[in-house]
């Protein structure tokens, strides 16, 4: 099954990821090209709201626009949000859009704001205030798996509200899906001695991870996905920028 069982006008697809690979922002490339033959598609990705201004003028321009001097993008603890495949994906992006595509991009991380324990809600409501200007068409939204979970409660916090279930109360034509993948690596920051660690590590991959490109709709109301979607073997991709 492809991505045309759930990506339609008036959809809103959450993919969750594990950030920090080179196939998941590319499969979200190939997603949003494909979208676009279906009408106007607004691809959401988990980067500061703060940095739209930038945003709009890397879209507008054919440089790095000025993220490369930006201090989120050159953060001493990069964990994969600003990973060289996702600037490859904005990079994409901007060239659909050139050529007529009708696709917008949106940034919704305010964590800056509202602080990390209102994170997910306030990520929900940057996703709901985006799609009310266009509420019949395609979103296609980005976003670290656990964000993407339709339920409440974590292993480590049985009260805990993820993003996905801020806006399953709000957002009809909701889809969560989670990636899975053969054996790989990823680009992630672990903790060390009171800091971080940031590198290529290794990533078990899943069990029902196809090593070519698919979606299935099988709802998992443990984990509060209603499907997931394949990438094949996934592989690090390191800082656009390197501190």
């Amino acid at each position: 099954m492809g991505l045309d069982a759930v990506v339609k006008p008036g959809a809103l697809v959450l993919l969750g990821e594990i950030h920090g690979t080179n196939e998941i922002p590319d499969f979200v490339g190939d997603a949003a090209c494909a979208a676009a033959r279906k009408g106007r598609v607004h691809v959401g990705l988990e980067l500061p709201t703060e940095e739209a201004d930038l945003l709009t003028a890397f879209l507008a321009g054919r440089g790095d626009e000025g993220l490369r001097d930006s201090k989120f993008w050159r953060s001493s603890s990069p964990y994969g949000v600003t990973s060289r495949a996702m600037l490859a994906l904005l990079q994409r992006l901007r060239e659909y859009r050139r050529s007529g595509a009708p696709i917008d991009v949106f940034f919704f991380d305010d964590r800056a704001r509202s602080g990390l324990a209102r994170r997910d809600e306030a990520m929900a409501e940057n996703i709901s205030r985006e799609r009310r200007r266009a509420s019949s068409e395609i979103y296609l939204v980005l976003v670290g798996n656990y964000h993407a979970r339709n339920i409440v409660g974590a292993p480590w916090d049985p009260e805990k509200r993820w993003m996905a279930s801020f806006l399953s109360h709000r957002e009809p034509g909701l889809v969560t899906l989670d990636f899975r993948s053969l054996p790989g690596t990823a680009w992630t920051c672990v903790a060390s001695g009171g800091g971080e660690i940031c590198g290529s590590n290794p990533i078990k991959g899943t069990d029902d991870a196809t090593s070519t490109r698919a979606v299935r709709l099988k709802p998992d109301p443990v984990l509060g996905y209603d499907g997931v979607y394949s990438v094949g073997a996934i592989t690090a991709s390191p800082p656009a920028f390197p501190p």
